[in-house]
C-alpha cells in the first residue's frame, strides 16, 4: 500500500508548489498471476463505498490531468531542448521525446471517455488511502503497480476477473477502465518525466561546479582551495546522478590536485562513493526507462484493446442478458446490445439495485411472456421489457420512478399529435404577429389581408421550426438490430432478393445497369443474398421496337456472364425478370403495367407463386428466388455500401422490428412491413456542378432530397418510404394487394409505406446521386409534386380501391404527412404572391414587405444556423465546430440566393404540376402515369443556355409581369404608392435576378472545373529538390539484392539498418515513385520500364490468397512473413496505385519526345551538389583534404 499512500499524498490538493519535485514510480510488488489474482480478491474484500447520495461530486482525476499535461509539455519543451543542445536527455528522455504523441492522444482520449458527468456517476471509495476517488481507479493503479507498469489483456482480464468475483463493477465501471488505466500510466509517465528533468538538472549543476573547478585547478592554489572550501561549504545535494557526474566530469579532465582528490574523499564520506554513485545513478536511470517505456507500451496496447469485447466479457449483467428466451440477444448488433445495457444501469442507479438483479427480471418476464404466447415473438424477447412497451412493466416491478424531464418527455411521446401539430399552430400564429408587427402601423389596417396572404410562408416556418428543434432536443429513437454479418451472414430464414427496378431503352443501359448491379454485389456478398433486375421496355406506341430484341439479348446475356463470373457455375445469384409491353389506353401508349409499382408488385406475387406470365423472360433459378423472405429496393442509381444489405436484413428482421398486420385495421399496426435508410448524396455527383455542388447539402425536412429528418421517427416511431428501402414480402402483400386502383399511383412510395408501416433507419446510409442540372433538379421535383397531388382522394374518409371507392384505412399521421407534401408544393407559390401583393396591393413600406418575403425564404436555413449556434459539442474543439458551421453558413448563404433567384420558376414549376394534376384527375383521367427516366430527362435537356431560355421563359415573362404591374399601380394610384425610390429598391433588383435566371441556371449547370493551382517557382523548385531526394533512396534500395522491390524503411541512427521487407502499399508506391520519376526527368522512360517490368516480375512469384497480396514479404527471398495475414487497406491502396499507374503509363504515349524535364532535373541535381558542397566546406573537410594532399606532394 506504500504505492497507494504516496499517490494519494500526491493527490491531497495541496498546492502544486507543495508538492515534492519528484516521486516514485506507482510500484509494489511484481506479483505472478496466482498472487495477482489473490491481491485482486483482497482489494474487493478491502474497500468500502460512500452512499451515492453523499458522493462529494468532485472530479480530482481530472484536475490532475490537467496538471500532468501541462507539466508533461514543459518537461517535453525541456528536453527537446537539451536534446537540441546534444546534451544526454537519458534514455528515459528520448522514451518520451520519441513517443510524446502517444502521451497526446492518450490524454485527449481520456478527456473525450470520461466527461465529468459519467466520472461523477462512478461508485466512490469510503475508506482507505484512496478515499473520495473512484473504486475502479484503485483498481487500476493497484495492477500497475504490481506489473510494473506492464499492461496487457491477459493481467487485465485476469485481475478484473478475480476482483468481481468478490464484487461485480457495474457496466459503467467496466467502461471506465480504459481511462482508468490511462490515467495511472500517464501518471506513471509524469513521474518518469520528471525525474528524466531532474537527472538533467542535477547533471547541469555536476557540470557547472567540475566546470569552475577545472577553471579553478589552472590557477594558483589558494583559488581551488578556496572554491573547494566553498563546496564543503554549502554543498548541492549529493544525489547518485550528481555524484556520479561530477566525479566523471573531473576525471574526464584529469583531476589530479590534491584538493580535488580531497573533495572526492570527503563526498565519499558524506554522501556516496564514485563506485556506488555510478551504481546507484545507472539503477536509477535503467528504473526511470523501464518504467516510462512500459507505460508508454501499455499505453500503446490500452489503444489497441478492443474494449467492447473485454467490457461484454467481463460484465456480469451482460452474461444475465445473453440468457434472453427468444435467443436474439446474442445475434443483435453491439449498438443494440450497449442499449438494452444503458437501460438496466439506469433502472439500477436510479432504484438502488443491482445491475444484474434488474437484467434477470427482464430476462424474467420475457420467459413468462415466451409461456403465456409461444407466437409472440416480441414478449419473448428480453428487448420487449427494456426498450418497448414492456418497459413499464419492469419499471413497476423495480420501483423506478422518472424524474421530471423523463416524465415530460414520455408525456410528449405518447400525445405526438399535441406536440407536433400544437406546436406548429402556434408557431404559424406566432409567425403570422410577426409578420403584422415589422410590417409597420399601415399594415395592420389589413390584417385580415396579410394573415390570409402570410399564412402558407408563416406555416413552413414554424413546420421547419418545429421539426429542427424536435430532431436537436429529442433523443433518436434508433432501431435495434441483429448483426448478420457477425453470425455468419444472412441466413437461409431471412433469405433476401436485392432488386433494381428500371427501364431499358438502349443495349448502352443494359450493360450500364448490369455493371451497378455487379457493384452492389461485391460490395454486399452474402451466401442468402440474391441480386435482380426488374425490367421493363420504354413506352413505345406499339408492343415492339426494332430494338427491342438486342436490348433483351444483352440483358439476357449480361445476367448468365456475371453468374458465370461471380456464381460458381450456378445462376441463384443474378437474376433478370422483364415484362414486355401492355397496352394502356389512359396513357396512349404501350408500356410496362403500373411501371416501378407494378414490377414489385408482380415480382411479390412471383416469388409467393403467383403471377406466372408476369414476366415474359426471366433468367436464373426460380426455386431459390422463391424462397426469400425480404426484398430490397434501389433505383437504378443507389449506391448500396458495403455490409449494408445485412445490416437492413438485420434491422427488419429483430423481433421488436417484425410486422404485425391488423386485418381490422387493413395495415401494419406494429413492427415494420418497410424500413428506409438514411439517404445520402454521392460524392461524384455532388461535385458534377456548380448547382449539385451548392444544392446537395440541403438542410431540414425534405423528402425530395435527402431524407435524414427523423421528426416522425422520433416522435411517432414511424417513418416516411421515399422508394429506397427494405421490405417484408409477406406483410407488404397484405397491406397493399389489392388497395389500390390501376392508373392512379405515380408516386406509389409514400402511400405504400403507410399502410405496410415504413420505419427509418437513420443509421444505415444509402446513397443516390443528385442532379447535375437545374432543369433536372426542376422535372424531377414537377413529378414528384404531380405523384402527391395524385394522393389528394386519401386525404377523405372514402379513398378509390381497385373495385371502387372504399373506407380510408390510413391513420392520422399518415394523413397528415400527405398534407404536408401538398402544403410544402405551394410555398414558392406564396411566397411569391405575397411579394407582389406587398409591392401591389398592401399598404405599408415595399421595403418591408420584400424583406419579409426574403425571410421567409431564409427561414429554414436560419433556424438551423442558429442552433448549430447554441448547441457546440461538450467534448471537441470548438474552434474546429464553429469553423466547420461558417463553412456551412457560407453554403447556406449560396442555397438562400439560389431559392430567391429561382422562386418564380419554383412558383410555376409547383403551380402547373398541381393544376396539371388536377385536370387530369377530374377531367380527363390520362396521363396520371406520366413518367421519364433520369438518363431520358438528361437527354431532353441537355441543350445548353438556349434549352433553359426555352424552358424558364415563363419566370422571365412573370418577372416583367410583375414589374409591369407595379409600375401601372405606382402610375394610376401615386397617392397611396410608395416613394419611387423605395419602390424601386425594393422591386427592381428582385425583377433583375429573375428576368436573368435561366442564364444563372445554365451557368450553374455546367461542369464544375476546379481552379487549377499552381506553386510558385520557388516553390516547384523546392519540390522538385525533395522529390530527386526521396527517389533516390528507391535509387539506392531497390536492386537485385531486393527482388526490385523496396524494402519498408531504412534507419541510419544509431546503426544503419535497411528493413528488408515489404507490403502492397509499399509496392504501390514504388510504382508510382518510378512513373513520377519519369514525370520530372530523374530517369528516362526506357529506365522506366526496365524497372517497372522488373518489379512485375518480383510480384508475380509473390504468393497470393484470392488475388490478394500478402500483407509482408521478405525481399530475401520473398516469402511471406508470419503470421499470414491480408490487409484490406493494403489491397485497397494497391489497387488504386495501379489504376493511378495505368493511366500514367498510357498517357507517356502521347508526351513530346522532348520538353524542358531534363533541363530541370539537372538544375535540381545541380542545386543538390551545390548544397553539399557548402556543407562539405563549412565543416572543415575540404581544407584538411587540401592540407593532406600538399603534404603528399611534398613527400611527407
Amino acid at each position: 500500500m506504500t504505492a497507494l499512500s504516496s499517490l494519494t499524498r500526491r493527490f491531497s490538493g495541496r498546492a502544486p508548489g507543495s508538492e515534492a519535485a519528484i516521486t516514485g514510480p506507482i510500484r509494489g510488488e511484481l506479483l505472478g498471476a496466482e498472487h495477482l489474482a489473490e491481491r485482486a480478491r483482497d482489494l474487493a474484500q478491502g474497500q468500502r463505498l460512500v452512499e451515492r447520495r453523499r458522493r462529494s461530486g468532485r472530479t480530482p482525476l481530472l484536475a490532475r490531468l490537467d496538471e500532468t499535461r501541462k507539466i508533461l509539455e514543459e518537461t517535453h519543451d525541456r528536453l527537446a531542448a537539451a536534446a537540441d543542445r546534444e546534451v544526454d536527455v537519458g534514455p528515459g528522455g528520448e522514451w518520451l521525446l520519441d513517443n510524446y504523441h502517444v502521451v497526446q492522444e492518450h490524454i485527449r482520449e481520456v478527456r473525450e471517455s470520461l466527461p465529468r458527468g459519467y466520472y461523477r456517476e462512478l461508485p466512490e471509495l469510503a475508506s482507505g488511502a484512496l478515499a473520495g476517488y473512484p473504486r475502479v481507479y484503485e483498481l487500476a493503479i493497484t495492477l500497475i503497480s504490481h506489473t510494473e507498469g506492464r499492461i496487457d489483456l491477459g493481467n487485465l482480464a485476469l485481475f478484473v476477473g478475480a476482483f468481481q468475483q468478490v464484487t461485480p463493477l457495474s457496466i459503467g465501471e467496466l467502461w471506465a477502465v480504459p481511462a482508468m488505466l490511462r490515467l495511472g500510466l500517464l501518471e506513471n509517465v509524469r513521474r518518469m518525466a520528471r525525474r528524466a528533468v531532474q537527472r538533467l538538472e542535477e547533471m547541469e549543476v555536476a557540470d557547472q561546479w567540475a566546470a569552475k573547478l577545472v577553471t579553478a585547478s589552472a590557477q594558483p592554489a589558494p583559488a581551488l582551495a578556496d572554491l573547494v572550501n566553498d563546496f564543503v561549504a554549502a554543498p548541492p545535494e549529493l544525489t547518485p546522478i550528481f555524484v556520479s557526474r561530477f566525479l566523471s566530469q573531473l576525471r574526464l579532465v584529469g583531476g589530479s590536485a590534491q584538493p580535488l582528490v580531497w573533495l572526492e574523499r570527503w563526498i565519499a564520506e558524506e554522501g556516496v562513493s564514485a563506485e556506488e554513485a555510478t551504481a546507484r545513478a545507472t539503477q536509477r536511470v535503467a528504473l526511470t526507462q523501464i518504467m516510462i517505456a512500459n507505460s508508454i507500451t501499455s499505453l500503446r496496447d490500452i489503444g489497441r484493446v478492443d474494449w467492447e469485447t473485454f467490457v461484454e466479457r467481463e460484465s456480469v449483467m451482460e452474461a444475465v442478458l445473453r440468457d434472453d428466451p427468444d435467443g436474439a440477444y446474442v445475434r443483435m448488433t453491439f449498438t443494440t446490445r450497449d442499449h438494452y445495457r444503458h437501460v438496466v444501469e439506469r433502472i439500477a442507479r436510479r432504484t438502488g439495485g443491482d445491475e444484474a438483479e434488474v437484467a434477470r427480471l427482464a430476462v424474467d418476464l420475457a420467459r413468462a411472456g415466451a409461456a403465456a404466447d409461444p407466437s409472440d415473438s416480441r414478449r419473448a424477447h428480453v428487448g420487449y421489457y427494456l426498450v418497448d412497451e414492456g418497459v413499464a412493466t419492469l419499471e413497476r416491478r423495480t420501483g423506478y420512478r422518472p424524474r421530471v424531464g423523463e416524465r415530460c418527455h414520455r408525456a410528449m411521446l405518447r400525445h405526438p399529435n399535441f406536440v407536433l401539430v400544437g406546436s406548429i399552430l402556434a408557431g404559424t400564429g406566432a409567425a403570422i404577429a410577426a409578420a403584422l408587427w415589422l410590417a409597420g402601423p399601415e399594415a395592420r389596417t389589413a390584417w385580415l389581408g396579410v394573415a390570409l396572404l402570410a399564412l402558407v410562408p408563416a406555416n413552413d416556418i414554424a413546420v421547419n421550426l418545429v421539426n429542427q428543434l424536435v430532431t436537436a432536443f429529442f433523443p433518436p429513437r434508433l432501431l435495434p438490430k441483429l448483426d448478420l454479418a457477425e453470425h455468419g451472414g444472412v441466413p437461409e430464414e431471412f433469405r433476401t432478393a436485392v432488386v433494381i427496378p428500371i427501364l431499358f431503352d438502349s443495349p448502352a443501359a443494359v450493360d450500364e445497369a448490369l455493371e451497378h448491379l455487379e457493384v452492389q454485389y461485391l460490395a454486399n456478398r452474402e451466401a442468402h443474398l440474391h441480386f435482380a433486375i426488374l425490367s421493363d421496355f420504354s413506352d413505345a406506341p406499339t408492343e415492339t421496337q426494332e430494338g427491342d430484341a438486342a436490348i433483351l439479348e444483352a440483358a439476357v446475356a449480361g445476367v448468365r456472364e456475371l453468374n458465370a463470373r461471380h456464381a460458381g457455375g450456378s445462376d441463384d445469384v443474378f437474376y433478370l425478370f422483364h415484362r414486355s409491353r401492355r397496352w394502356n389506353p389512359r396513357q396512349g401508349v404501350w408500356m410496362g403495367w403500373e411501371r416501378k409499382r407494378g414490377k414489385l408488385a408482380e415480382f411479390n406475387q412471383f416469388v409467393r407463386g403467383g403471377a406466372q406470365g408476369a414476366f415474359s423472360t426471366v433468367v436464373g433459378n426460380a426455386e431459390a428466388i422463391r424462397r426469400i423472405r425480404y426484398v430490397i429496393t434501389l433505383d437504378a442509381d443507389t449506391v448500396l455500401p458495403p455490409e449494408t444489405a445485412p445490416l437492413l436484413v438485420g434491422a427488419l428482421a429483430h423481433p421488436l422490428n417484425r410486422a404485425v398486420y391488423d386485418p381490422a385495421k387493413g395495415r401494419v399496426v406494429r413492427g415494420y412491413g418497410i424500413l428506409q435508410p438514411r439517404v445520402g448524396v454521392t460524392l461524384p455527383s455532388a461535385h458534377r456542378s456548380r448547382f449539385a455542388r451548392i444544392q446537395s447539402g440541403h438542410p431540414g425536412v425534405d423528402p425530395y432530397t435527402t431524407a435524414v429528418s427523423d421528426v416522425y421517427q422520433d416522435l411517432y416511431g414511424e417513418g416516411s418510404f421515399t422508394g429506397k428501402g427494405i421490405y417484408d414480402v409477406d406483410a407488404f402483400e397484405q397491406a397493399t394487394h389489392g388497395r389500390f386502383p390501376e392508373n392512379r399511383l405515380l408516386s406509389h412510395d409514400l402511400i405504400e409505406g403507410s399502410y405496410a408501416r415504413a420505419g427509418l433507419a437513420s443509421d444505415i446510409v444509402v446513397y443516390d446521386d443528385y442532379p447535375a442540372r437545374y432543369l433536372s433538379y426542376t422535372r424531377r421535383k414537377h413529378r414528384w409534386i404531380r405523384g402527391d397531388w395524385q394522393l389528394l382522394q386519401w386525404l377523405t374518409a372514402r379513398v378509390p380501391g381497385p373495385d371502387g371507392p372504399e373506407p380510408n384505412r390510413l391513420s392520422v399521421l399518415s394523413r397528415w404527412r400527405l398534407l404536408d407534401n401538398l402544403r410544402r408544393s405551394t410555398v414558392e407559390l406564396a411566397v411569391l404572391l405575397f411579394l407582389i401583393a406587398g409591392w401591389t396591393v398592401l399598404p405599408g413600406s415595399p421595403l418591408r414587405w420584400t424583406l419579409l418575403g426574403l425571410g421567409a425564404v431564409a427561414a429554414p436555413w436560419i433556424v438551423s444556423l442558429l442552433l448549430a449556434l447554441i448547441r457546440p459539442p461538450g467534448d471537441k474543439s470548438w474552434r474546429a465546430y464553429y469553423a466547420a458551421v461558417g463553412r456551412d453558413a457560407l453554403t447556406s448563404a449560396k442555397q438562400i440566393a439560389l431559392a430567391v433567384i429561382f422562386l418564380p420558376h419554383q412558383a410555376f414549376v409547383s403551380a402547373d404540376a398541381v393544376l396539371r394534376t388536377l385536370w387530369r384527375l377530374t377531367v380527363s383521367g390520362r396521363d396520371l402515369l406520366e413518367w421519364q427516366t433520369a438518363s431520358q430527362t438528361e437527354r431532353v435537356i441537355a441543350g445548353g443556355a438556349g434549352t433553359a431560355w426555352r424552358t424558364m421563359w415563363p419566370a422571365v415573362a412573370l418577372a416583367l409581369a410583375v414589374l409591369v404591374a407595379v409600375a401601372a399601380v405606382a402610375i394610376l394610384r401615386p397617392r397611396e404608392a410608395a416613394p419611387l425610390w423605395t419602390l424601386a429598391l425594393a422591386v427592381v433588383p428582385l425583377v433583375a435576378v429573375w428576368s436573368a435566371s435561366p442564364a444563372i441556371a445554365s451557368a450553374l449547370s455546367t461542369s464544375a472545373v476546379r481552379r487549377e493551382r499552381r506553386l510558385s517557382p520557388s516553390n516547384q523548385s523546392a519540390a522538385r529538390r525533395y522529390a530527386l531526394l526521396h527517389w533516390r533512396f528507391f535509387e539506392h534500395f531497390v536492386g537485385p539484392d531486393t527482388h526490385w522491390l523496396a524494402p519498408d524503411n531504412f534507419q541510419d541512427d544509431p546503426a544503419p539498418v535497411v528493413a528488408l521487407r515489404t507490403s502492397p502499399t509499399n509496392i504501390g508506391l514504388q510504382l508510382l515513385a518510378t512513373v513520377s520519376a519519369y514525370d520530372l526527368g530523374f530517369i528516362t522512360a526506357v529506365d522506366m520500364v526496365d524497372r517497372l517490368e522488373r518489379a512485375f516480375a518480383s510480384l508475380e512469384r509473390l504468393d497470393r490468397f484470392r488475388g490478394h497480396f500478402y500483407n509482408w514479404y521478405d525481399l530475401r527471398d520473398l516469402r511471406v512473413l508470419e503470421p499470414r495475414y491480408i490487409s484490406t487497406v493494403d489491397s485497397g491502396n494497391l489497387a488504386g496505385h495501379l489504376i493511378a499507374l495505368r493511366q500514367a503509363c498510357l498517357a507517356v504515349a502521347d508526351e513530346p519526345v522532348i520538353d524542358g524535364r531534363t533541363r530541370r532535373s539537372l538544375g535540381t541535381a545541380l542545386l543538390i551538389a551545390g548544397e553539399r558542397l557548402q556543407q562539405y566546406t563549412a565543416s572543415g573537410a575540404a581544407t584538411a583534404t587540401a592540407r593532406r594532399a600538399a603534404a603528399l606532394a611534398q613527400g611527407e
